[in-house]
This record gives C-alpha cells, structure tokens and sequence, in this order.
C-alpha cells in the first residue's frame, strides 16, 4: 500500500508540474535570498581577509615622537622574534593641483626587500615601479585618474613645513600607479596635521630620497594573526596581545631613547663649551698680539714726521726763485695769452658764424620742404573733409527719415490697437520690432554723431594747420633775408682776423725760447718735490693703516666679545632646554585606526544585521504561500482523498503521499536556491561595495550548516503546512467515506 502511495505521488508530480515547480520555486527564492544575504557578510570579510593575507596589510604601525634608530629596531626584532619589522620613513608635503589649489600627499619609502614587506605590496595597476631616485608612483584612486604615467608632481613645503631637511629630491616623474590595502576606499586617504586636514594623494617614492637620520615609522605583519579572519574577534585579541608585548617594548625604549638623546645632547654641549673656551683664549691672545705690531708702527711714524718737514723746507725754497722767474714769463705770456684769446675768439666767432650761416641755410631748405609738404597735406586734408561732410549729410537725412517712419509706424499700431483691429499679440509683436528699429536707428544715430564729431575736429585741425602754414611761410621769407646779410659780414671779418695772426705769431718765438729755460729749472724742482710726495704718501699710507689696524682691532674685539657672549647664550640655551625635553613617545596604529578597512567591516556588519531580519519576511511568504497551494491541492483532490479512505487507505499513508509531494519540492528547491543564493546575493552586494572600496579578492565560499539548517527549518515549514492542509479534508472525507460504505 505504501508503495501505491510512493507511485502516486510521483505521478501526481508529473501530473502537477506548474503546482510543483511554484513550490520549488518560492521555497528556491525565499531560502537562497535568506541564505544568500546571509552569506553575504562573511563572505565580504573572507574576500577581505584573503586580499590583506595576500598582500601582507600591516597589523601595526608604529610611529615616535623622536623616530626610530637602529637600537629601537633592534629591540623590536628581538623582543618579537615571531614577527617582521620593516622600519621606513615617511612625511607629509604639498602637491600643486590643476586648479591651483595646495592638497597634501603622503610620502612613503619604498623598500624592495621582504616576502611579506608591506612596502613591497603594491600592486602595480599601471606602469612600473621606481628604478631611479626622481621617479614615483601613486595610488590609483579615483580622485587622480588626471594624472598619467610619465607626468611630473612637485613636491613642496611651506612656511610652517619644511621638506628641504627631509628630502633630497622634490621633482618627480610618475611611472606607474599601484593599489594597496593600506586604501581600499576611494573616499579616504587618512588625515594630517598639515593644510586642510585630509590626504589627498598616497605616494612612494625610493628610501634614497629621504635625507633623516632616524626612520620615521615601523610596520609590523604577524603571521600568527593570519592564522585569525582579520574582523573576527579572535584576531583582535591575538592582536592585542601583540600590542601589549610592543608596549613593554616601547616602555623600555623610550627611557633607554631618552638617556642616549640626553646623554649626547650634555657631552656636545660640554665640547660646545670647552672648543668655545680654547677659541676665546686664542681669539684674545691673537688680539693683543696685533696691538703690540700696532705699537711698533706708531713710534716709526712718528721719528718719520721730522725728516719730512725739513725736506719740505727746501722745496719751498727752490719754489720761491721758479715762481719768481715763472711771473716775468707770465707778463709776457699774459699779453701773448691776451692777444691770442683775441684772435681765438675771433676766429671762434667767424667759426660760429660760419656753422650758424650753414644751419641757417640748412634750416631754410628743410623748412622749405616742410612748407611744400604742409601745403600737399592740406589740400588732400580738404577734399577729404569735403567728402566725409557729404557722406555725413547723406546719413543724416536717412536717419532723418527712418525715425519718421518709424514714429509713424508706432502711431499706427498703437490707433488700430486701441480701435481692436489687432489683438495684443500682434500688437506686442510689432512694439517689439519697432522698439528693435528704434535701437538700430540709435545705434546709427550715434554712429552719425561720432562722425560728425571726427568732422569737426578734422576741420579744427585743418584750419589750424593752414594757419601755421601761412605763418612759417612769413618766417621762412624773413630768415633767408637774414642769412643773406649775415654771410656778407663773415667775409669781410676773416680778411680782419688774417692779418692780426700774423703780428701773433713772431711774439710767440720770442715766449717760447725764455720759456725752455725755466723748464729747465722747473724740472729738477719737480724731481725733488715728487721724491718729498713719495716720502709724504709712504708716511700716510702708514698712519692711515695704523688708524684702520686700530679700529679694526677695536671692532675685532667688540664683534669677539659678542660672537663669544652669543655662543656661550647658544650653550646655555641648550642646557635649558635639555632640561625641558620630554621622553620619546612610540604611537601604536592598529588595522581600525585605517578608515577604509574599519569602514569596510562596519559595512559588512550592517549587512549582516540586516539579514538576520529582512529575509525572514521571504520565508514567511514562502510557507504562506506553500500552504495555499497544498490547501488548493487537497481541496481539489477531495473525492480522490475519499475513495483511498473507502478503500482503506489510512490517513497517514495518505498525508505521507502529499509530504513526499511538497517535501520533494521544499527540499529540492532549498539546496538549489541556496546554492545559487550563496553566490550570486553575496557577489552582488561585493561587486556593489566595488564602487566604494578596491577589493579585488571575491571568495564565496558555502556554509554547510547554515545550508543544512535552512533547509530543515524548510522542510519542517512544508511538512506543518502539508499537515494542517490534509487534516481537516482528511477528517470530512473520513465521515464521506463511512456514509458510504454503509450504504453499500
């Protein structure tokens, strides 16, 4: 008999195939939405675990206030021997934008060394990375697709940062753009300290490039902590406990950092004071010793001083009987020097004459050229102004006439508007255009005026100039009257001046020779006066290099004084500010302190909050659904229920055939709908997060037990709803049955 049922069941699968299928299918729809959604956050946080594992993202970033040097790297390799320790360096800096605009852009080291270095992690997207000290490479975000492989970022400080003490290159080529997990959003580059606020720009560049002593920053990747899914809580803390043996670390470190820091500031500053001691000492002695050399020098001045005098006594002497005899030549000279003024200024104004008769005539001739030229110009000057009057007049009366036509025009549009001839749209249309008339016209009509206005003042200038002409031609006609007479005069002087030259010349021989022999005299006075000059510059080049060497010396000491007294401040500001310094602090970074990645796992747990709820409605609607159509089912197979009970069937067997029926079906379609769900809702909702994060990793793996325990939980709703459908018919058929049976 159970056999019976099995076969019927089947058949009735065959039979129903719409009815079957619409079981399968919203079972199908409602588990794989349920099981898919989720899915979907654990399988965005598997997808991101498998991105940070493969490219090795940083679990910690270490960053002090004094940096870190090879003892404090030291220290971390031993203290964590389970764990890699990449120092590097890194700082913040400008970049000019297309628009003008300062944004800020981080600076990385790149280093090539390490399996698991997460500087090594790049994912170079386009390009290469940097072979050279000038070269970079950039993030790929979406906010600096302008720049291309090959264009040129200049990096720049301002007045509050310095990049000129941190690196020694400033202008680089881009060669390649590359993805990272450090920044997996788009939106978010990380904050600053300097300009607005935000990174605008990730950059590394070679560790060549950076010129500090001591590393900026430490990144730390554990192995351990990949053992652990990086949002679980298992992973923070693992995390955690690494954190708290860094500490320990940086405890000691810090302290240890603090006395080598304090310890070789104290020993610079007490050889600061000791080489300032020696140099003060040096400086002082060198001083007196130039004081002496400066004594030496006044006394030989000084004994010079007489043999200078008595020399000079001489000279003066010899001086006397020259001038003596330099005064009768003089007299003589006196008249021949008189005479010869006379005859010099003569010919000198003969000669002016000459040269003032020649430009006179010289200015006659151009001045007659002007005049010829002045005359041309007026004459073409007055038949333009005739014809531009013309034209002006021609322009006026169009003017004229158009403004009446216009006038007109509005007087007629406006009488046959007000007598309703015209409707208000014509009448509008037409002010519109008489009003686009009227500004044309305007506009002629200061066209017409300018040119009147260029009229006018070229008929100022042409009577101006033709009264200029009339009076250079007056002056013209005067002034060659003038050079006539005066080129009369010039002959009649030079024939004057001939004869006066002559008489000259004899007196001159007679100078000359009485001349030649207080020369004579004069030269040997000259010799020793130049020797005396000699002696006399030598004494005061002396005295003037004495009264330099004094005050020179005097300055030395008083710039020493103060050069000393400003080094020895220096060193007593240090000791004060030694005092003052503060103990280096080590900053610890964690994976949330990243915006993208502790973003992405917010996101992911909002996923799964929302999942725990929404789908729920789906699989009520499915068991809603399931219901109805094994009710409409049953109802419709009401007389075939009664003949299996007239026959003897129990309803067990009989609600067993409906259960195989809508358990087939439930069954069926939970494990499909979960197997597709599982892929497609959780590649979705990762695909849709794309335009938000860069995650290039998608693993959509299958939970089994949630598959097992969705299914059962399908499985149960179908066979509850089965149950209550058949329960009722089975009972009413049960009695149909009985009447039956009896009858017979």
């Amino acid at each position: 008999m159970k056999n019976a049922m099995l076969k019927n069941a089947f058949a009735e699968m065959k039979k129903t195939k719409s009815r079957f299928l619409s079981i399968f299918g919203i079972i199908a729809i409602g588990t794989g939405f349920f099981a898919g959604l989720l899915q979907s956050a654990p399988a965005m946080k598997v997808s991101s675990d498998h991105y940070y594992d493969r490219t090795s993202l940083s679990d910690i970033r270490l960053v002090s206030t004094y940096g870190f040097d090879d003892n404090d790297i030291d220290a971390l390799k031993k203290g964590l021997p389970d764990v890699d320790v990449y120092p590097g360096y890194f700082t913040d800096a400008y970049v000019n934008t297309d628009s003008g605009e300062k944004k800020v852009a981080r600076v990385y080291s790149l280093d090539k060394t390490g399996e698991n270095n997460p500087y090594s992690s790049l994912q170079i997207v386009d390009g290469r990375l940097p072979e050279k000290e000038n070269e970079c490479v950039i993030d790929s975000g979406k906010l600096l697709a302008h720049y291309k492989v090959g264009d040129k970022l200049t990096l720049c400080g301002d007045e509050d940062t310095d990049i000129d003490g941190t690196l020694s290159v400033k202008e680089f080529t881009i060669v390649g753009k590359f993805a990272s997990p450090m920044y997996i959003s788009d939106a978010e580059r990380g904050n600053t300290t300097i300009g607005s606020g935000s990174v605008y720009m990730i950059c590394y560049i070679p560790e060549s490039c950076f010129k500090t002593e001591v590393y900026t920053q430490v990144m730390i990747n554990s192995d351990e902590l990949k053992q652990y899914s990086c949002y679980s809580d298992e992973y923070e803390d693992a995390r955690d406990a690494l954190e708290k043996k860094i500490q320990k670390i940086a405890d000691v470190r810090e302290e240890e950092r603090f006395d080598e820091i304090a310890g070789d500031a104290k020993k610079e500053l007490d050889d600061g004071q000791k080489e300032l001691d020696e140099k003060k000492s040096e400086a002082y002695a060198e001083i007196e010793k130039n004081e002496t050399k400066l004594n030496d020098a006044k006394k030989q001045l000084d004994e010079a001083k007489p043999q200078l005098e008595s020399g000079k006594k001489t000279l003066e002497e010899s001086k006397k009987q020259l001038d003596e005899a330099k005064k009768e030549l003089d007299t003589n000279g006196a008249t021949l020097t008189a005479t010869k003024a006379v005859l010099d200024s003569t010919k000198k104004k003969l000669d002016e004459t000459k040269l003032q008769l020649e430009a006179g005539k010289k200015t006659l001739d151009e001045s007659y050229i002007q005049l010829v030229t002045a005359k041309i110009q007026l004459e073409n000057a007055d038949s333009q102004l005739k014809s531009s009057k013309a034209q002006l007049d021609d322009a006026n009366t169009k003017i004229t006439s158009q403004q009446a036509i216009i006038n007109t025009s509005r007087e007629t549009l406006e009488d046959s508007y007000k007598k309703g001839n015209i409707t208000k749209e014509a009448y509008n249309a037409g002010i519109k255009l008489l009003d686009s008339s009227q500004a044309e016209l305007d506009k002629q009509k200061k066209q017409y005026e300018s040119g009147l206005e260029q009229y006018n003042d070229g008929l100022k200038q042409y009577n101006d100039g033709k009264l200029q002409y009339e009076i250079g031609y007056a002056k013209y006609e005067d002034g060659k009257k003038q050079y006539e007479d005066g080129y009369s005069q010039y002959t009649s002087g030079l024939a004057q001046y001939e004869s006066a030259k002559a008489q000259y010349d004899a007196g001159k021989a007679q100078y000359d020779a009485g001349y030649a022999q207080y020369v004579s005299g004069k030269a040997k006075y000259d010799s020793g006066k130049a020797e005396y000059d000699k002696n006399y510059a030598d004494y005061e080049k002396g005295l003037k290099e004495y009264n330099e060497g004094k005050t020179a010396l005097e300055t030395a000491k008083t710039d020493a004084d103060k050069q000393f007294a400003d080094a020895q401040k220096k060193i007593d500001d240090g000791r004060e500010k030694l005092e003052k310094t503060s103990r280096p602090e080590w900053y610890l970074f964690t994976r949330d302190d990243n915006p993208g990645y502790s973003e992405y796992g917010q996101n992911a747990e909002r996923i799964g909050n929302i999942a725990m709820v929404f789908p729920l409605f789906f699989v009520m609607v499915a068991a809603l659904v399931c219901l109805t159509t094994m009710t409409r089912m049953v109802e419709e197979q009401r007389t075939q229920i009664g003949t299996l009970k007239a026959l003897g069937y129990k309803n067990g067997a009989i609600i067993f055939k409906y259960l195989l029926y809508a358990l087939t079906a439930a069954t069926a379609g939970a494990v499909s709908g979960m197997l597709v769900g599982m892929k497609i809702f959780p590649a979705i909702i990762i695909t849709a997060y794309g335009m938000m994060y860069v995650i290039p990793d998608i693993l959509l793996p299958y939970d089994y037990i949630l598959m097992i325990c969705t299914t059962g939980v399908s499985v149960l709703l179908t066979a509850v709803t089965v149950y209550f459908s058949c329960g009722g018919i089975l009972h009413d058929c049960g009695a149909y049955a009985a009447e039956n049976a009896k009858e017979r």
